[in-house]
């Protein structure tokens, strides 16, 4: 499963990549890690099962529940999760990771770290929730 984590800061994008890193080298180094959300889209666009992990604040026009629609469109199978300190919902977020304040500065993100660096291959929402409850 392709997966792909988008954030405003490429402070933050390091710190997660670090993190997961630190569990499980080799599956940080398969990650897309990006500020642009054209990458995201294109990245998705094959239409085979991807994870997408976004902020909700990713410049001055566009939102994270922006992007999830977007992607939804392009590729249906696609799971899409917010990780922000204050998310949004709509109808194509399929959850909500929670995104400690200051991680800019602190280089934390073990949540996130330990959801990419699980096992994602056939996972569902549901599947998520019930092996990470905090979502």
């Amino acid at each position: 499963m392709k997966i792909v984590v988008i954030q405003r800061h490429e402070g933050n994008l390091v710190g997660i990549r670090d993190n997961v890193a630190n569990i499980d080298k080799a599956r940080a180094e398969e990650i897309i890690f990006t500020t642009d959300p054209v990458e995201v889209v294109e990245s998705i666009g094959d239409g085979e099962p991807a994870l997408v992990v976004s902020g909700q604040v990713l410049g001055q026009f566009k939102s994270g529940t922006d992007l999830a629609r977007l992607v939804k469109r392009t590729n249906p199978k696609a799971l899409f999760y917010i990780y922000s300190v204050m998310p949004e919902v709509n109808e194509a977020v399929d959850g909500v990771i929670p995104k400690e304040s200051g991680t800019l500065d602190s280089g934390e993100h073990s949540l996130l770290a330990r959801i990419l660096a699980s096992a994602t291959e056939g996972i569902t929402p549901e599947s998520m929730r019930t092996a990470f409850p905090e979502i």
